[in-house]
């Protein structure tokens, strides 16, 4: 018999007499008092005993077993000792074959009621070490996730919808999704960029992931028929080149804002992350209640991420204008124009001062909307940087986006520049670190991060410092000059920062 604690003497005697023996206890693990308290997953290992985790769970044998004496307590118990008592009056053939009958079902009885609680005790320590084991793993298996670190890449979704020109809404399906995860804090995920590279690849989860230096990676396939969706997500573990998970989600577009914020927080599920309230709402958070006016806010968001740094973005323009039209209280439609409007400014597409006071419009209507919206602080951020060259001014909106999202790639790398025209050398060259390993594959970052490191090195400090100054003077009266020259100069990268 397995001593779970200390029997009660009335059981230990009323087991006896249904065994016809001495009960003998043997210590399992432990004895603690108290053992009926809830389990806890607090139970500190290091405390116990053979440092056994959650073994108070063996409990639940205990239980069972004192279920089953109780169970015996309410049925009429004969003894041998009780039935030869009995049987003793009784005189001629019948009395000797009715003791004999009464000696044989005692004995039967007693046998049953033995083998009865062996077979039981032994089935309940299976079924309860069963469930240790399996409780253990489990809390192994979600401790393993919790100590790995959380960082992703979501690669660009298929689309398999039959109209090619659904391209725009299976990209920005995946970016909001991308978007989501960012707001998580414990995921580093990385940029849309770096992702895209991927795009119809024939590699391996395993040669991705180490490109990419990530543990998960994120794939799916959006499929859209009029208003009807498809949508598929797989959670993959690179290292092993394995699912981890996957789940079709069919729906409709009036639902595609909540669609969007259940599969972020499906995968957050899966990785083991505990959402906060506040990125729950973050989540959760509709950019609009128009369907229609998201729609044509995904086409614009397509062509300025397509057009981005070449100027030309009127037909970005057109189609955030058309999504205000259908929804003027579309924050982030704003936004989007302020940054179209900045990057044809800084581009020299349209280098006026009218295209700088629109787009300040334009993010002054998103604060009013949203006074708290991260997209508004970026593009004023921008435009104290590419419009003015107010360096502290865009470093002061930048940090307030980081607050909100501190590992998103884009304002890192902007960060890094604004801090290298600023002549702050020594941060431009950690944000430039961090920028180069959340955009990996970004040949054009890694590079400005070299340059930055090469610029601090201890060599003729005199000399570096001369170049420093030269550096910062042009930048700040020149910022585009790169773009009219024709043969290359030093440190030319600093230009297209």
């Amino acid at each position: 018999m397995i001593q779970i604690h200390e029997i009660a003497a009335n059981d230990k005697v009323h087991i006896e007499k249904e065994l016809g023996g001495l009960l003998r206890p043997v210590e399992f693990i432990y004895k603690e008092p108290g053992v009926n308290k809830p389990l806890t997953s607090e139970d500190d290992e290091k405390k116990n005993l053979n440092n056994t985790k959650y073994r108070i769970q063996i409990n639940k044998v205990a239980n069972a077993i004192k279920e089953i004496i109780e169970g015996l307590k309410a049925e009429p118990v004969v003894s041998v000792k009780e039935i030869n008592q009995l049987t003793e009056p009784l005189d001629g053939v019948r009395k000797e074959s009715e003791r004999k009958k009464l000696i044989i079902a005692s004995m039967f009885h007693q046998k049953s009621k033995k083998r009865l609680i062996i077979l039981l005790s032994v089935f309940f320590c299976i079924i309860g070490a069963h469930a240790i084991l399996k409780f253990i793993s489990s809390r192994k298996q979600t401790q393993a996730l919790t100590n790995l670190e959380k960082t992703i890449a979501v690669l660009p979704f298929r689309n398999l919808s039959n109209d090619t020109t659904q391209l725009y809404f299976c990209d920005g399906f995946m970016a909001e999704i991308l978007n989501d995860l960012q707001k998580v804090k414990s995921f580093t995920v990385r940029s849309r960029t770096s992702s895209d590279q991927y795009r119809d690849t024939k590699k391996s989860s395993i040669a991705i992931g180490n490109e990419l230096n990530v543990n998960y990676l994120v794939e799916g396939s959006v499929e859209r028929e009029g208003n009807n969706l498809k949508i598929w997500v797989q959670l993959i573990d690179s290292k092993a080149d394995k699912p981890v998970w996957s789940n079709d989600y069919p729906s409709e577009m009036k639902q595609l804002f909540s669609l969007q914020s259940e599969i972020a927080k499906d995968i957050a599920t899966e990785l083991k992350a505990i959402l906060s309230p506040e990125e729950i709402k973050k989540i959760e958070k509709k950019p609009t209640e128009n369907p229609e006016a998201y729609n044509y806010y995904l086409q614009g968001n397509y062509y300025l991420w397509r057009g981005s740094g070449l100027g030309d973005d009127r037909t970005a323009i057109e189609l955030y204008e058309k999504a205000i039209g259908l929804d003027p209280g579309f924050a982030l439609a704003y936004t989007g124009i302020a940054r179209c409007l900045l990057d044809q400014y800084w581009s020299y597409y349209d280098h006026t001062e009218d295209i700088k006071s629109k787009s300040k419009q334009a993010i002054d209507k998103a604060f009013e909307i949203d006074p708290d919206l991260p997209d508004a602080h970026l593009a004023l951020g921008l435009y104290y940087y590419w419009g003015y060259y107010k360096y502290p001014e865009a470093l002061k909106q930048f940090e307030l986006v980081l607050k909100d999202q501190p590992k998103s790639p884009e304002v890192i790398n902007y960060l890094a520049a604004v801090h290298r025209r600023a002549g702050n050398w020594e941060m431009a060259k950690s944000e430039y670190e961090k920028a180069v390993e959340l955009n990996p594959g970004r040949s054009d970052i890694a590079f400005n991060a070299g340059e930055t490191s090469t610029l601090l090195l201890p060599c003729c400090p005199d000399q570096l410092l001369v170049v420093r100054k030269v550096i910062i003077w042009y930048n700040n009266r020149y910022p585009r000059l790169i773009n009219r020259l024709d043969y290359p100069i030093p440190f030319q990268s600093y230009y297209f920062s």
